[in-house]
C-alpha cells in the first residue's frame, strides 16, 4: 500500500519504476567497509549514477555502535543496515541506507526521540476504532464510535526506512539478503508487527511488504529520497474518496478524520492521486498494488463516471485560472468561479484534499477586495493544511500572513476588473448586503511557499509537464 503524496508537493509518486533489478555499477566494498558520497536526487527522478561524484570508503567494524546507531549489521554496495532498539521508548527503528545518510538522519531521529512521550506510542489497541476482517479486503480499520472531522487517529513512527535507490543499485540476491538482515534487526515485537503486514505480489516476504506498504519521505539527508514503512498505517485500506487524510512530518505519519465517521464505517485512505480519471486510477491500482479498485467512485455506472471525470477536468481548469493571481489579471466572474470550485469539490467528495482549493479561494477573494470571504477561506485553508500537510506547511504561514494584513498583502485588489467597484459591504464575518453566507464545511505539503510574494505564482499542478500528463491521461 505505497501511497502518493498531496499534489501540492508531488502530483504522483510512482514507486513501481524504482523496483527494477539493475546491477550495481559501484565499486564493490570489502567486509565492514561503508561507502560515503551519494548524488542528490529529486523524489520524482531516479539517480543518474554516471553523474555521481566518486565515492570514498570508510572502514567500520560490523556490529559496532556508531553514535546513534548499532551497526552496520550488514552491507551490500554502498548500503548498510543500521538499527537503534531504544528509539521511541523501545519500539526501535531500522535504517537501510548509506553511511552518510545514516549519520545525517541520526540527528533528526535524536531530536524526534526527545519529543516522544510513552503515551504517544502504539499500544496495539486502536480506539476509537479497531482492526477487523473486512469482506474482500482482508484486515481493515473500522470505527467503533462516532469520530468527528479533524480527530487525530494515529501518530506513528516508522519501523524501517530504506534508501530510495537501494532497490535499483543492489543486484537481486544481495538485495533480498540485505532486506532479510534489516528485518532481523527489528526488535522482536516490532518484527512481528512488520511481518504481519500484507503483501500484494508474493515472492520474497520482506520485499513484498515494503513494495506494498511504503511511503516516500524526505529525511533532510543529502539524497533526500527514502521509503518508510509504518506497520500500523498499513491496516488502512484504499478508497478513491477516503474518509481519512494523512501527512508525514518529522518522521511521523499522522492520520486525521477528513469528515465525520460513524460506528461500523471502515476508515480508508487513498493510495492514488484522486484527481485522476477513473480509468487511470484503476489502471494504477492494478499495476502498482495488484488490485482492481472496487470503491464506490470506481464502480458507479459509466455515465456517472464520465460526469465525474468531467468535473475533475473542470476543477483543473478553474484552479489554473485562479492560480494566476500574481499577474494581476482581472477575474471578471470571480465570485461565481470561486464558489463553483467549492461546489465541484463537494460534489466529487474531495473533502480530504481541500487545502489547495481553500488557499486559492482566500487568495482570490482578497484579490477581489472581499475581506470576509478571504478571512473565512484563509481559516479553512489553515485547518485543512494542518491535516493534509502538517503545521510546517508553507501555506499555513502564508495564510496567517494574509489574514493578519489583508490590505497589505500583495494579492489585495489584484483581481478587480478595471472600472469595477469593490464589494465593501462584506464584513469580516462573511456577511454582506446579500445576507449571511453559508460557510463551506468541507475540506502529495508545498516544498516552498508560492504565496509569499507576487512573483511566486501559486500553481497546485506543479508544471506544464504535469498539466500535459494530466490531459493525456483523460
Amino acid at each position: 500500500m505505497s501511497r502518493s503524496f498531496t499534489r501540492s508537493s508531488i502530483i504522483f509518486c510512482l514507486i513501481a519504476p524504482i523496483l527494477g533489478s539493475s546491477a550495481s555499477s559501484q565499486k564493490p566494498l570489502r567486509h565492514g567497509e561503508v561507502a560515503v558520497g551519494v548524488c542528490a536526487s529529486s523524489p520524482l527522478h531516479l539517480v543518474d549514477h554516471s553523474s555521481c561524484p566518486p565515492q570514498h570508503h570508510v572502514q567500520h567494524p560490523q556490529g559496532a555502535k556508531i553514535g546513534f546507531w548499532d551497526g552496520p549489521h550488514a552491507c551490500a554496495g554502498a548500503y548498510c543496515v543500521y538499527s537503534n532498539g531504544e528509539f521511541a521508548n523501545g519500539r526501535g527503528i531500522v535504517f537501510l541506507s548509506t553511511a552518510e545518510d545514516a549519520q545525517i538522519a541520526a540527528s533528526s531521529l535524536i531530536a524526534k526521540n526527545k519529543q516522544i512521550a510513552p503515551e504517544q506510542q502504539s499500544t496495539g489497541t486502536y480506539p476509537p476504532f479497531h482492526i477487523t476482517e473486512v469482506p474482500g479486503k482482508g484486515l481493515g480499520v473500522v470505527a467503533n464510535q462516532t469520530i468527528l472531522k479533524g480527530t487525530r487517529l494515529m501518530a506513528e513512527m516508522p519501523a524501517m526506512v530504506l534508501h530510495h535507490s537501494f532497490i535499483d543499485d543492489v543486484p537481486g540476491d544481495e538485495r533480498l539478503a540485505l532486506l532479510d538482515k534489516a528485518a532481523e534487526a527489528l526488535s522482536p515485537p516490532l518484527r512481528q508487527l512488520f511481518m504481519n503486514q500484507h503483501g500484494h505480489f508474493g515472492g520474497h516476504k520482506v520485499f513484498d511488504i515494503l513494495y506494498t506498504n511504503s511511503f516516500q519521505m524526505a529525511l533532510g539527508t543529502s539524497s533526500r529520497d527514502h521509503l518508510a514503512n509504518f506497520p500500523e498505517v498499513s491496516r488502512f485500506n484504499h478508497d478513491c474518496r477516503p474518509n481519512v487524510v494523512f501527512h508525514l512530518d518529522s518522521l511521523t505519519h499522522y492520520t486525521f478524520a477528513a469528515r465525520d465517521i460513524y460506528p461500523g464505517t471502515q476508515l480508508t485512505i487513498s493510495y492514488l492521486d484522486e484527481f485522476r480519471v477513473r480509468s487511470v486510477r484503476k489502471s494504477r491500482a492494478l499495476r502498482s498494488w495488484g488490485f482492481s479498485c472496487d470503491c464506490h467512485q470506481c464502480t458507479i455506472p459509466d455515465n456517472l463516471s464520465d460526469e465525474s471525470d468531467q468535473r475533475l477536468l473542470r476543477i483543473w481548469e478553474i484552479e489554473q485560472e485562479l492560480s494566476d493571481v500574481a499577474s494581476g489579471a482581472p477575474l471578471s466572474n470571480g465570485k461565481e468561479t470561486i464558489e463553483n470550485l467549492m461546489r465541484l469539490y463537494k460534489k466529487e467528495r474531495l473533502q480530504h484534499r481541500m487545502a489547495d482549493a481553500f488557499t486559492l479561494a482566500a487568495l482570490n477573494y482578497n484579490g477581489l477586495g472581499l475581506k470576509g470571504e478571504a478571512m473565512r477561506y484563509g481559516k479553512q485553508s489553515i485547518e485543512a493544511n494542518l491535516m493534509e500537510n502538517g503545521p510546517n506547511a508553507p501555506d499555513v504561514a502564508a495564510m496567517r500572513g494574509l489574514m493578519a494584513d489583508l490590505e497589505g498583502h500583495w494579492s489585495w485588489m489584484k483581481r478587480i476588473v478595471p472600472g469595477a467597484t469593490t464589494a465593501t459591504t462584506t464584513n469580516l464575518t462573511g456577511e454582506g448586503s446579500g445576507g449571511k453566507r453559508k460557510a463551506n464545511d468541507e475540506e502529495t505539503t508545498l516544498p516552498e511557499s508560492r504565496l509569499s510574494t507576487p512573483s511566486q505564482d501559486y500553481r497546485p499542478l506543479e508544471s506544464v509537464e504535469a498539466m500535459c500528463t494530466w490531459l493525456l491521461n483523460l
